[in-house]
This record gives structure tokens, C-alpha cells and sequence, in this order.
């Protein structure tokens, strides 16, 4: 079942027209250490990029009126929903996918005050690719389909086999649809179509007892491998000059399968499957066209030939699908435990458990701290810090992976560039290259700095043509004393190695991705304002 936070954020963002992965878009709210708060909501908003705000308001007509036109809010049930105001009603979404128009004033009986607001920033939109890949996936089926009814053609059959061959085919499209919404695969038609009203619930149908074959096999199975066994048996016996007497048959006994179907549907579940009910549509379709072929069931031959090619075909079929199926599954399971293993590696508690093991190191050099290369906020109270050297391979990664952080949350934050380099080689290519990296951060605006620093960590740099295309320091001595410092505080803290990044004097633990650090940011920041203004608190009191 599609989660009811998830339906709630889908459908805002499209009516805010903004165009995300959905896929990513489900993950990041349902691996949130907080999910289903709306804390994960607003995390989840600012993951990508969307300012936002919470708020709990007074309830009443003037605050209603100052509110956005479309808001995600709670009832006082506590029950998600979506507000959109039209003229001067507003029409609901709630997160049971119940739609209602109410006016201010009946709106105001059931309001909870909470309001979540957005601004969507055009440029920052990330194109979705779900679209394209279900327009990708119906083009794969349509043009196999196609491919598989062309090739049919190809051997001239009867009118009626040409039918029962297609309808094969639309069975089979329908059971891939079965298997699909079983595995957690949705899609807005099906969805809709399978919970159109109370007396109907694909899902309620293909879960129960019934629905299931001696612990083993669904009936999602059976009809997976019913239709790729009669569309392999047909290939098959036009490619080997064989008669369709066993086809016949085959649809012949599916009869009294979909009567029981149909008889477990109203009697014992008391809901319709609208796909089984496809399903037997399709069967009961084939059997017509036998009959109006004028086809005589009492003459049909069970020769050894033609129970061989139906034999072979079922069982092809059965393997390859017994073969599949736990592949599917174990994808389901594993995007499980992915959400999972990513909502507990995501918990700040934990993150902050590990960061503080490490040992407090005084991240500043106060006689150089205005020289020292600083990105994003200077004033913000995270501080990153990255020790790092333009001849480390493993640097270039770190200064990518850091960047995309700072590129989030630049105004939460400040990353420290420290370099680590030999200082006794005064001409050495490092240590030009980090000496015109501080000049660069002394003479020239930020947006030259940034663009150096790519230059000299990328993958493939060299660091003689960044010389020559950026020039050698002017003033080399002035910042080799800089270096000298910055080398000095690594040794007194015994960091020898790079990259090493901290976090506010601590070392960055070994069991996170640096990338990870995206999802701490808004955490790190509320710590260190509490922080700060505690200290502000004791200051003022012994002042």
C-alpha cells in the first residue's frame, strides 16, 4: 500500500508543479529517521532544495486568510491532508485519498493550525525520470507484443487462432500488471482502478487464502505461466506443423477455474479483483472464439506430438518463472532493508554518538584565521573543516563529496580548506599550487577561488598546466608562512594523513559517507545555536 505521507507529498509537489523522481522522492521520506512526522516532510522538502516552513497557527478567519493557496496540514484527528484554496472554499486532500470542498468556516471546525508552506524555485526543479521510464516500459511490452502478433501472422492462421494468440498476449500484459501491484509497483491507473469503490480491492482478492495454491504458488503465477505457456505452445505449433488440439483443452478446463474465481470473489472475500476480473474476461473471450470457430471438442486428438510441444511450453514456462519471481522478490525485500538500514544510519542520536567518541581538536588558527580559505557561511555555527593536499588522489573525492554539501546547506555552514603539504620543499609543486589557492582567496572573488579548486582536485588534473593557466604565487613567501602554520597545527594534532575532515573540532567518523553529512546539517545547526546561546546565557549572567 502506497504510504499515506508519501500520497500526500506526491501530490502537493505536482500541484506546486514541481517535477521530482518519485522513486527517490518515496525513499528519501520513507529512510527519514523521523518518518511519519512531519519533521520527515520538512527534511525532506529541503533534501531537495525547496524552502519551507512549519508553522502552528492561531485558528481562526483572519489567519486562514493569510495563509498560502495550497499548504500540506493536519486535521485535528491528526490525519495528513492537502489544502487548496479555491475563491473562497477549500478543497481537501485527505491522506485516505477522500476528497472534500469545504467553506472557511467548516474548514476551521476540523483544523488542526499546522501549516506546511513551500516556495518552489523553478531553477532548482529536478526533472523527473519516472515518466519516461514507464513510457520506456509500456513501449518495451506494446513493441513485443506487436513483434510476437507479426511473427504469428507470419504462418497465415484462422481468424479465431489469430484472437485466442492476441488475447493470450492481453492476458499475459494483465497478469504483469497483477504481479506488479503485488510487488509494491504502483501506477496512478491500476491504483485507481483496483480501489474504485468499496466493494472492490485488488488487493484484499489477490492476499487472501484463496488466492493462494498449496503454500507455494499465487494465482498471480498460475496466470504469469498459463499465458507465456500458451503463447510459447502456439509459436510452437504452427513453427513444427503440429494441431491446436491441446490449446482447445487448455481452454476448455480454464472454464470451471474462473467460475470458482468469480464464485470466491462475491461469496467468500465479498470484493471484486477488477484485474482477475480481466483476467476472465480474457479466458472466457479465448473459449468463444473456439466456439464460434465451430470447433468439436469430442474430436480433439491428444496425440503424443501435440502433448509433447504443450508439456514443454508450461514447463519452459513454469522455470523461467520460478526462476524469476524470487529475483523479484528479493528486490522487494532488499528496497525494504535499504529504507531501513538508511532510517537508522540517518538517526542524528546515533551520528552524534559516534562523532562525539572522537577526541576535540581546536579546529582555528587564530594568528592566520582570516587568511585560511573559508567557503559558505563564515558566521554559521557548523564548521567544517577539510585537511587536504592537491597531490592526494583520495583528496579529490573528499573535496567533490564536500562541495555538494556546502552546495545544500551553504548558509548553515562554513567548510575550512587547511592545506597539508611539505613545506620544506618551498618550490615544490604543491606547495605553489596550495600558496596561489590562498592568494587566489585574498585578491579574487569567490566565484575564481571555487572554480581553481575544481580545477587543481579534479580527477584528472595536473597540476603543472593549472600553474601555467593559473599563474604561480606572486607573493610566495607571504603564504608559505600560512602553510608552515596549517602544517604545524597538523603535526601538534597528529593528523597525518589526508583527506581528513572535522565537525566542529571533532573527526568526521569512518562509519558515515561524507555525503551523509546532507542529512545532519539542519540537526548540527539546532545543536550549535542551543550551544551558542547557552554560553550567551552564562556570559550575561556573570557579566
Amino acid at each position: 500500500m502506497e504510504s499515506n505521507l508519501f500520497f500526500i507529498l506526491k501530490n502537493f509537489l505536482k500541484k506546486e508543479d514541481f517535477k521530482v523522481n518519485l522513486k527517490e522522492l518515496k525513499f528519501q521520506l520513507l529512510s527519514h529517521p523521523s518518518y511519519p512526522s512531519l519533521h520527515s516532510l520538512t527534511g525532506v522538502l529541503s533534501h531537495l532544495g525547496i524552502e519551507n516552513l512549519a508553522l502552528e497557527v492561531p485558528i481562526n478567519v483572519y489567519t486562514l486568510q493569510q495563509t498560502p493557496n495550497n499548504f500540506i496540514s493536519l486535521t485535528k484527528d491528526g490525519q495528513f491532508m492537502m489544502v487548496n484554496r479555491v475563491g473562497s472554499n477549500f478543497e481537501l486532500l485527505l491522506e485516505n485519498k477522500e476528497k472534500k470542498t469545504k467553506d472557511a468556516i467548516d474548514f476551521l471546525k476540523d483544523w488542526s493550525g499546522i501549516v506546511v508552506a513551500a516556495e518552489i524555485d523553478d531553477e532548482k526543479s529536478q526533472l523527473t525520470d519516472k515518466a519516461l521510464g514507464n513510457t520506456f516500459s509500456y513501449a518495451i511490452y506494446t513493441f513485443t507484443g506487436l513483434i510476437l502478433i507479426g511473427f504469428f501472422i507470419a504462418f497465415a492462421p484462422e481468424w479465431w487462432q489469430l484472437l485466442h494468440f492476441g488475447l493470450a498476449i492481453v492476458g499475459l500484459l494483465i497478469s504483469v500488471l497483477i504481479v506488479n501491484n503485488e510487488l509494491g509497483f504502483k501506477s496512478k491507473a491500476v491504483d485507481s482502478f483496483c480501489s474504485g469503490g468499496e466493494s472492490t480491492s485488488c488487493h484484499d482478492v489477490l492476499n487472501s487464502i484463496g488466492a493462494s495454491f498449496f503454500n507455494f504458488l499465487k494465482l498471480s503465477d498460475l496466470s504469469i505461466i498459463y499465458f507465456v505457456g500458451l503463447v510459447i505452445s502456439w509459436l510452437l505449433v504452427f513453427s513444427l506443423g503440429k494441431t491446436d488440439s491441446m490449446i482447445a483443452l487448455l481452454s476448455l478446463l480454464a472454464m470451471p477455474i474462473t467460475l470458482y474465481s468469480i464464485y470466491y470473489q462475491y461469496i467468500v472475500v465479498k470484493k471484486w479483483c477488477p484485474l482477475c476480473l480481466g483476467i476472465i474476461t480474457v479466458l472466457w473471450f479465448q473459449f468463444g472464439s473456439l466456439l464460434m470457430s465451430g470447433i468439436n471438442f469430442k474430436d480433439i486428438s491428444l496425440s503424443f506430438g501435440n502433448t509433447a510441444v504443450a508439456l514443454f511450453s508450461f514447463l519452459l514456462a513454469a522455470s523461467i518463472w520460478i526462476f524469476i519471481r524470487p529475483l523479484l522478490n528479493g528486490e522487494q525485500a532488499l528496497q525494504k532493508l535499504k529504507i531501513e538500514h538508511y532510517k537508522f544510519k540517518r538517526s542524528f542520536d546515533l551520528f552524534l554518538s559516534v562523532l562525539n567518541k572522537g577526541v576535540h581538536l581546536e579546529p582555528h588558527l587564530p594568528t592566520f584565521a582570516a587568511k585560511e580559505i573559508v567557503l559558505g557561511n563564515a558566521y554559521a555555527n557548523v564548521n567544517i573543516l577539510l585537511v587536504t593536499s592537491p597531490q592526494c588522489f583520495y583528496c579529490k573525492a573528499a573535496h567533490e563529496d564536500l562541495e555538494k554539501v556546502l552546495n545544500k546547506s551553504s548558509d548553515e555552514l562554513n567548510l575550512t580548506i587547511r592545506f597539508n603539504v611539505n613545506v620544506k620543499d618551498n618550490e615544490g609543486i604543491g606547495n605553489l599550487v596550495c600558496s596561489r589557492l590562498l592568494e587566489l582567496n585574498a585578491t579574487e572573488p569567490a566565484e575564481t577561488l571555487l572554480k581553481a579548486l575544481r580545477d587543481a582536485y579534479t580527477k584528472d588534473s595536473d597540476l603543472k598546466k593549472w600553474l601555467q593557466e593559473w599563474g604561480v604565487p606572486v607573493n610566495h613567501k607571504t603564504y608559505s608562512s600560512i602553510l608552515i602554520a596549517q602544517q604545524e597545527w597538523c603535526v601538534e594534532n597528529e593528523v597525518h594523513f589526508t583527506p581528513a575532515v572535522f565537525i566542529n573540532g571533532k573527526e568526521f567518523p569512518k562509519e558515515y559517507q561524507r555525503t551523509d553529512l546532507i542529512y545532519f546539517i539542519e540537526d548540527l545547526t539546532e545543536q550549535a545555536n542551543n550551544v551558542r546561546a547557552g554560553q550567551e546565557d552564562v556570559e550575561l549572567v556573570n557579566s
